[in-house]
């Protein structure tokens, strides 16, 4: 449980780069500004194993899009506009807020383990659990979309900001799927973790940076969007550094950015979350992926 950015100091001493660096790479990973020293050793380990953060061709929907094609080519249906608002353990069933009925025989929740029990009734799990449950937290954010005139010009990779009050640190879309600009232009995408509830102030300091970093942004681009995460959207609903292993009702088993085993950043450590399930369902072994 100790702090991992204090867990770095006692190794190599006070040195205010590497904290500063740690802080934004933490900052633009995880969306928060420390974890526990155990996470922080496995996070950099898989940055050693697998190479630093990168970007998908295409991005989210390139992601989704696979995923139904791979459901629905192999007989599976995707259902959209259904909203759950009951799950029914003695039936088996999801129960839909139009009165649709899913019977199921297995059941895998990507909304978030505290969402998925209140479908099921807290009644239905014991103090402890409830007591893990409640204590997880977070993490949240504000990514800013920026348009600068011409081409690419950091290609696939992250620049981390060691010298700004918010950004963390930012990538560029466009260098791997140039269509999501205009001609012309190329998209940046800045993050930051949020230090405080106040969001506007919070903006207005992530926009103060923007402009530290890019100067002349008022004759070369523009900012497109500010996107905030937060509350019942946040950037991650369990932040890293939390796990809680397995889920205490029968066939039902929780994946998501609410259970990524420890060391997984983002997409990586929801796909460890979704390894463990299908080791849990006797559908592989995959621990060699695990950090």
């Amino acid at each position: 449980e100790m702090s991992g950015r204090e867990w770095i100091r006692e190794r190599i001493g006070d040195n205010e780069f590497v904290d500063l660096f740690i802080k934004s790479f933490l900052g633009w990973a995880d969306s928060v500004l420390d974890v526990p020293a155990g996470e922080l050793a496995r996070e950099i380990k898989a940055a050693l194993k697998w190479g630093g953060p990168g970007l998908v061709k295409g991005g989210c929907s390139a992601i989704t899009g696979e995923l139904a094609r791979i459901v629905e080519g192999s007989g599976g249906k995707i259902l959209t506009r259904k909203k759950a608002v009951k799950i029914d353990l003695d039936s088996k069933k999801v129960i839909t807020a139009d009165g649709e009925e899913f019977p199921f025989d297995v059941l895998i929740s990507n909304i978030g383990i505290r969402e998925t029990v209140e479908l099921i009734g807290r009644d239905n799990f014991d103090r402890e659990y409830l007591k893990k449950v409640d204590s997880l937290r977070p993490s949240e954010g504000i990514k800013y979309n920026v348009a600068l005139k011409g081409g690419p010009r950091i290609g696939n990779t992250v620049v981390f900001t060691l010298d700004t009050e918010r950004i963390n640190g930012y990538n560029e879309p466009t260098s791997v799927s140039p269509e999501l600009a205009k001609d012309g232009y190329t998209l940046i995408m800045l993050h930051h973790a949020l230090q405080s509830k106040n969001v506007k102030a919070e903006r207005r300091k992530g926009i103060e940076d923007i402009y530290r970093i890019f100067p002349n942004l008022d004759e070369e681009g523009e900012i497109l969007l500010i996107q905030s995460y937060l509350d019942g959207n946040p950037v991650n609903r369990v932040a890293s550094g939390q796990t809680v292993e397995g889920f205490s009702v029968q066939d039902i088993y929780i994946v998501g950015d609410a259970y990524k085993p420890p060391g997984g950043i983002e997409v990586d450590g929801i796909a460890l979350g979704v390894m463990r399930t299908l080791e849990r369902l006797n559908l592989g072994s995959f621990s060699e992926w695990y950090l």
